[in-house]
């Protein structure tokens, strides 16, 4: 098989397992996981029993690839540049970049759909793992956590606990996601981004030595 006839079955087949995860994510939060059943699942994906099985082994496996799915949408690791010790020294805008985008990512359809199921049935267990939004929210504490620590060897801070500067930055984010981004609030973004900057604006302000970069 050629190279690019070969990559472009790949993206077919990646294309759609996505569908099938998003439409599954959708069956779940209006039925319930648990009541779910695999007959009842594989006929609103619409599929045979066969693909069911040939893209997940089982409802359970299925549940994990979607969490899988959206773990880094909903930490936003993906919005922390490359150049992270460069970008670093701009506090400011590092922060204010991956507010935004990560308010952007959490506004559409999916990730809407996505953070209404886990409202809705966490805790969702799935083998030993139990996942609620506070799971997320502890994934994204631990990673601001890092970063603070940085920031505060570097001078980019005032001294303070990095934990609790993660805290103080990561948790407001999560409230005005549950507060403006179910999906029945369709309510328009520029509210949402205006209430992402007001906090980015004060949460600087309180932790830096000179907001002067704040624009």
């Amino acid at each position: 098989m050629e190279l690019l006839t070969y990559q472009k079955q790949i993206a077919e087949e990646e294309k759609r397992r996505y569908e099938l995860l998003n439409k599954a994510l959708e069956v779940f939060t209006l039925n319930g996981y648990n009541k779910t059943s695999n007959t009842f699942l594989i006929s609103n994906l619409n599929i045979s029993e066969q693909e069911f099985k040939s893209n997940f082994t089982s409802k359970s496996n299925l549940l994990n690839n979607i969490f899988h799915m959206f773990e880094q949408s909903t930490v936003g690791g993906e919005f922390i540049p490359e150049d992270f010790y460069t970008e670093m020294m701009n506090g400011y805008n590092l922060l204010k970049v991956y507010a935004l985008r990560l308010s952007r990512k959490w506004s559409n359809p999916e990730e809407r759909m996505f953070l209404k199921f886990l409202m809705k049935e966490q805790p969702v267990r799935s083998g030993n793992q139990a996942y609620t939004l506070s799971y997320y929210m502890n994934q994204c504490r631990s990673m601001w956590w890092m970063i603070f620590d940085e920031m505060v060897k570097f001078g980019v801070v005032k001294p303070q606990d990095p934990l609790l500067l993660a805290n103080s930055f990561v948790s407001p984010l999560f409230m005005i996601r549950v507060e403006n981004l179910l999906p029945e609030m369709e309510g328009n973004y520029s509210h949402v981004q205006d209430l992402i900057m007001s906090h980015v604006v004060f949460f600087w302000q309180a932790v830096s030595y000179d907001d002067s970069e704040i624009s």
